[in-house]
Formats: structure tokens, C-alpha cells, sequence
């Protein structure tokens, strides 16, 4: 049996595994053996399994007392992260935010640190939580044009922040998210599939004249998450939307926006090193055995 926490951002729920203080090289050789995906599938079932749009594992960056050559380098805690079709992410921020209160709680972890997720080593605090995190090396590549279902021509932005995003401004609805969002995420355009976001101002008046960006604060956001489907709220995808704005000039530095989710609000802005700045909340909701 493994005990499991279960855990929500946005309404963005995982089943996090706490495998922190165990063998790292134990858990390498349980999460690359064969039965680990069907763990995940049938874990992450709603009407047969726990019921998650992911599988969180935490762990530690490498295990100095098993490998010679990191003896001299700093562990810190690293999240693994897995969707809920079985395939492993580069990113998730919903999952890091559950992870980083589960370490405050569970593992005495200081309110201001850092954890390895992926390829990144991001910044967090936490006050009570809430949790801000810090993202780098944002790359945004521009405008690309497909064709989907129907011929409909869909028009966006690439973005990457450790995993891939198509930020598109189009006001949809989340039934039109659901019949059309898999044939973006999955265009042979994108060959590691992509994350998609359509963004709208809210609450502005618009001026042919001026960018409706620049005139709220506020933007709308519904987000088909790769290997999930529609979610409630995607994180990186606040993260990739955040920077788009800034790298296109439509938002500053320091200029605080809301991105409203279906599942919440994020709370962003770029910073003077132009870093992406994302506060939020995130909450222990149960915790059994599997």
C-alpha cells in the first residue's frame, strides 16, 4: 500500500506521493518500471481510482549518501510530475504549489526556498497558503497560424516556460474548449503536443483606438492542458500569458494583473530582474492509502 495526499490549486487536484526522504534510486527504477503508467491512469480515474488530473512524486534533487559525485552539491527537493494519461511533464505549477505547502507542513521546509522541477530551479515563499512563485527564462517564438476542424483557421502565440504553450485571443466557451481543444493540442505542428490558453480582457472598454489589454487588469482564461484535456487553471500557462504581455508590450514591469481560471484567480506580474512573479493558493484536501 502507498500512502498519498491529495491536494488542489485552482481546482487543479493531484495525488502527491512523498517520496522525500526515501531512495532516490529506488524510486527511479519503481517510476521507469512498466506498471507505473497504468498506476498512474487508474489512480487518477475519477470514478474508479482516486480521482486527479496528475501524480505528483517528491523527492530530493540526488541522494549524496548513494552518488560520490554530488557530494558537494546542495539537495534541494525536486517534484515529479505525471499527467493523467500515464506521460511525464517538464512543468506544472498548480503541482509545485501543492508540493511546496505539503513540504512547509510535512517537512519543515523554510517559508522562502527553492525546488528542481524539470530542467528549472524556481524561487517560492509562502505565507500561510498562499505561495508566490518566481519564473525565468521565458521564451516566447512568435505568432503560427493552423488550420483545425472544419477548416477553422486559429491564430496564436507560441510560448515556452519550461513546457510548451499556444496563448490564443479568442473568446470560446468551455463546450467549444472541449470539442476543439485536442485538435490544437495535438496539430502536427506541435510535435510534443502543447498547452493552450485563450485569454479575453474582462470588464474593459474596448477602443479600436488603444489595445484592450492595456486597459484592465483583469483577463478571462479558459485552458485545454496537454495530455489532460480542460482544466480548471494551468499555472505555467498564467506564467506563459504573463509573459506574452510582457514581451509584446501590452503589460509593464511591476504591472500587477488577475488571470481569472474557472477553478481561481492568479496574481502576476514581471519583476525587475523580469522575472515572472505568480502568487495563488493551494490546499491539502485528503490523504489515504492506495
Amino acid at each position: 500500500m502507498e500512502t498519498f495526499y491529495k491536494y488542489q490549486s485552482l481546482g487543479n487536484d493531484f495525488i502527491l506521493i512523498d517520496a522525500f526522504n526515501k531512495s532516490k534510486k529506488l524510486l527511479n527504477e519503481k517510476i521507469s518500471s512498466a506498471n507505473w503508467k497504468n498506476f498512474v491512469i487508474n489512480s487518477c480515474k475519477r470514478n474508479f481510482g482516486v480521482g486527479a488530473d496528475g501524480v505528483l512524486v517528491l523527492t530530493k534533487s540526488h541522494d549524496n549518501k548513494n552518488n560520490k559525485q554530488n557530494i558537494n552539491q546542495e539537495v534541494i527537493p525536486e517534484l515529479l510530475i505525471f499527467n493523467s494519461d500515464g506521460s511525464q511533464a517538464e512543468i506544472c505549477l498548480n503541482g509545485l504549489r501543492c508540493a511546496v505547502l505539503h513540504l512547509h507542513e510535512y517537512h519543515d521546509i523554510e517559508k522562502s526556498s527553492k525546488i528542481k522541477m524539470g530542467k528549472k530551479i524556481i524561487n517560492f515563499s509562502i505565507n500561510k497558503n498562499i505561495i508566490t512563485t518566481q519564473i525565468s527564462e521565458l521564451i516566447y517564438s512568435g505568432i503560427k497560424n493552423i488550420i483545425i476542424n472544419n477548416n477553422q483557421e486559429i491564430m496564436g502565440h507560441v510560448v515556452s516556460v519550461g513546457n510548451p504553450h499556444f496563448i490564443i485571443e479568442k473568446q470560446v466557451t468551455p463546450e467549444w474548449v472541449l470539442i476543439n481543444g485536442k485538435s490544437i493540442e495535438s496539430h502536427p505542428d506541435f510535435i510534443n503536443k502543447t498547452n493552450v490558453e485563450f485569454i479575453t480582457p474582462a470588464a474593459v472598454i474596448l477602443n479600436s483606438f488603444q489595445d484592450p489589454y492595456k486597459k484592465t487588469k483583469s483577463i478571462n482564461v479558459l485552458v485545454y492542458e496537454r495530455g489532460v484535456g480542460p482544466t480548471l487553471a494551468c499555472s505555467s500557462g498564467a506564467a506563459a500569458i504573463t509573459g506574452y504581455l510582457y514581451q509584446t508590450q501590452k503589460i509593464n514591469i511591476l504591472q500587477k494583473i488577475t488571470l481569472n481560471f474557472l477553478g481561481g484567480q492568479v496574481n502576476c506580474f514581471i519583476d525587475k530582474d523580469k522575472q515572472v512573479n505568480l502568487q495563488a493558493h493551494a490546499k491539502l484536501v485528503f490523504k489515504g492509502q492506495i
